[in-house]
């Protein structure tokens, strides 16, 4: 479903709405996230788990209805009878690996590391909101950090498609989330945890819109598909990855150590962001296109 939504927003956008609605659509999904959790442990601790489950399910139908409804077909149409899609072919291209590597890096920090160590750092620094033990304030935490994520999801989105290239507001919000690392392994206090957080949601959601806005515009229509499965699978497998590597670690050598190789990240996924973006169209800052094409905006002879 993520996947073929970023492919639907991809295919209705032109370089001037791409970064904007893919910002948009990462945001709803990263929202989605947290408002799930808090709606189901209500419902849940009032009503019960069936009861939880059947609202669950209700949305999913309600999400169904409005899908049939509104959302446009944009499938390339013709006979494909021929073809074959088979689930390991990913998308080998350099930009869909590209735009995977930079995904993979941060939500092995974001997701992987940050959200299943979390409440542990707590218990360890004995940090606590409103009295609740580590569980419920690291549930604050958490969707704090996913509330910074999704606002700078539509900023990140809409600033780059004011610019004439995505690639130096990527860097930007990867740094942002290099010093909110930096500051999450120097944390002591309430209040230094908050604020790393806000820097961390904000690096991760700033990525979010111009990222996959890059990759549509490296991306030729009909493989945008499958370039942003691909993409999926690189961020599935680094929060799949994240906490099987950090938990033990953090056994071995503590917090500090992990969280400030966890700042290295996004600096090394800017590095291949750079390398990937130089490979693909000859400049670390190419312009905006206006279809999937892989080619550079350039003006006509017959502009201004």
């Amino acid at each position: 479903m993520f996947a073929t939504a970023y492919t639907i927003a991809a295919d209705l956008s032109d370089s001037g709405s791409r970064g904007t609605n893919m910002g948009i659509v990462r945001g709803g999904i990263t929202m989605g996230f947290p408002a799930g959790l808090v709606l189901g442990g209500i419902v849940s601790a009032v009503a019960g788990n069936v009861a939880a489950f059947t609202v669950a399910a209700a949305f999913a139908l309600m999400a169904s209805v409005v899908a049939y409804r509104y959302v446009p077909e944009t499938h390339v149409t013709g006979d494909r009878s021929g073809d074959s899609i088979k689930p390991w072919e990913i998308d080998t291209a350099v930009p869909a690996l590209t735009v995977g590597l930079v995904n993979f890096g941060l939500m092995f920090a974001y997701i992987g590391a940050l959200f299943s160590t979390l409440v542990l750092f707590l218990g360890a620094n004995d940090i606590s909101l409103f009295g609740l033990a580590p569980q419920g304030t690291s549930g604050l935490f958490m969707a704090g950090t996913v509330v910074s994520a999704a606002f700078f999801m539509l900023v990140g989105g809409r600033v780059s498609d004011t610019r004439d290239s995505r690639t130096p507001i990527l860097l930007v919000f990867l740094v942002v989330s290099f010093v909110g690392f930096l500051l999450l392994a120097r944390a002591g206090s309430v209040l230094s945890l908050g604020l790393a957080c806000v820097f961390i949601g904000a690096g991760q959601g700033g990525t979010s819109g111009p990222m996959m806005a890059l990759l549509a515009d490296l991306t030729p229509d009909e493989r945008m598909g499958r370039a942003s499965g691909t993409n999926n699978v690189f961020g599935d497998v680094g929060g799949g990855l994240g906490p099987m590597v950090s938990l033990p670690l953090i056994e071995a050598v503590g917090f500090t150590p992990i969280y400030a190789a966890c700042a290295a990240l996004p600096l090394l996924a800017g590095g291949a962001l750079l390398l990937g973006v130089r490979r693909e169209t000859g400049s670390f800052l190419p312009g905006r296109t206006a279809s999937g094409t892989g080619t550079n905006e350039q003006p006509s002879a017959a502009d201004p």
